[in-house]
């Protein structure tokens, strides 16, 4: 019995090894979107401390409706696209590079 349960066991373990690597994601918004992107939230976190608790609220409320409707993705799709950014290096430091550039051209 111990025998039969072990060659089973191998035999999964040996399909599950032979399943393709699971595929990378690819980010939704072109470069300058989430430069864009970026740029936005960077703003929000400049005035979020301004505002009292209740107001707070209510800006992140329509904030990401908002980003909902520019951008056409839910509040997830978002939230993933950042993590996706955040995941790529390379890409982070070239798109917050193009963000500090933006920002220090608003001054």
């Amino acid at each position: 019995m111990v025998s039969k349960s072990f060659f089973l066991l191998i035999l999964i373990l040996g399909l599950f090894s032979c399943s393709p690597p699971p595929k990378e994601e690819k980010s939704t918004l072109k470069e300058e979107e989430l430069v864009n992107l970026m740029l936005d939230l960077h703003l929000a976190e400049i005035i979020l401390p301004t505002l009292t608790g209740i107001e707070q609220d209510s800006f992140k409320t329509v904030y990401w409706k908002k980003l909902s409707e520019h951008y056409q993705l839910s509040e997830e799709e978002i939230r993933r696209e950042i993590l996706l950014l955040e995941s790529d290096t390379k890409k982070m430091k070239t798109v917050l590079g193009l963000v500090k550039t933006r920002t220090d051209s608003l001054r």
